[in-house]
């Protein structure tokens, strides 16, 4: 049996992403907002918010309702 690993590269560093994605996700949950996330993880409200972006790309659907102030 042969094994393709370049295949096995790019979908372990794709779960890596998506992981990492929800991840944030789940602290943006659980803070109840993008800002209060970011402090929790040390990164930049704007990151935060690419990171949900993409992850709701990846998954074709909308996971937060936004608002601004």
């Amino acid at each position: 049996m042969e094994y393709n690993l370049s295949n096995f590269r790019k979908n372990s560093a794709s779960a890596m992403v998506t992981f990492e994605r929800m991840r944030v996700f789940a602290k943006v949950a659980d803070a109840g907002s993008l800002s209060g996330a970011a402090r929790l993880l040390g990164l930049t409200p704007s990151a935060i918010s690419r990171q949900i972006s993409a992850l709701e790309d990846q998954l074709g659907a909308q996971l937060f309702n936004r608002h601004h102030a």
